[in-house]
């Protein structure tokens, strides 16, 4: 299995995704892919984050082999693309409509 990282940003509320260069994105295409293998030691570098108080509520989210960094549950893809329903468009980039 592959997974990426997220975690909401705690200046904003905003999503997030850990990168490879142990930063966050608001990105998922940005998002490290990490293995079942890697998955612990990813999780303890990047809750250095909220130890900090970058992020709140890092956790692991199951991404699909095929086709990159799809999430596989509904619910990690809206959190990454936004709603199903209404005018279709993705939400703004870096956080909710303010």
């Amino acid at each position: 299995m592959s997974f990426v990282l997220s975690a909401n940003r705690l200046d904003d509320g905003s999503v997030v995704y850990f990168t490879d260069d142990e930063q966050w994105s608001s990105q998922v295409d940005d998002a490290k892919i990490v293995s079942s293998d890697e998955l612990d030691e990813a999780l303890r570098v990047s809750r250095r984050a909220e130890e900090r108080n970058i992020v709140v509520g890092c956790y692991e989210v199951e991404v699909s082999s095929i086709g990159g960094k799809r999430p596989v549950r509904l619910r990690e893809r809206i959190r990454s693309h936004g709603p199903t329903v209404g005018d279709q468009q993705s939400r703004p980039v870096g956080g909710p409509e303010g």
